[in-house]
């Protein structure tokens, strides 16, 4: 992966075309598409996430579209959302990862 520090916009884009199968989003800059780059070489090597953990995250992103938090498996509660003046609104909870 360091040989990515060395690619410009269209050497990254040619390994990104490599690497996926398909053209590299025509938004993504030289930096943020160094990093994409970098993390489908590792999914495609190590593998990614299991299913458990993207069905987690699912779970998670829906929730916080919808304005509301949801816990973790290990004994969170779930929280509502605060109210906009609130300084310190709440945080999601780490999902359990085991």
């Amino acid at each position: 992966m360091a040989k990515l520090d060395h690619l410009d916009l269209d050497g990254l884009r040619s390994r990104w075309l490599k690497v996926t199968g398909r053209s590299a989003p025509r938004a993504f800059r030289s930096e943020f598409l160094r990093r994409a780059l970098a993390h489908e070489i590792q999914v495609s090597e190590f593998g990614g996430l299991s299913p458990a953990v993207k069905r987690r995250l699912r779970q998670l992103a829906a929730a916080a579209r919808d304005g509301r938090f949801i816990g973790s498996s290990s004994g969170s509660r779930s929280v509502g959302m605060a109210h906009a003046s609130n300084s310190n609104p709440p945080r999601l909870a780490r999902p359990h990862l085991s």
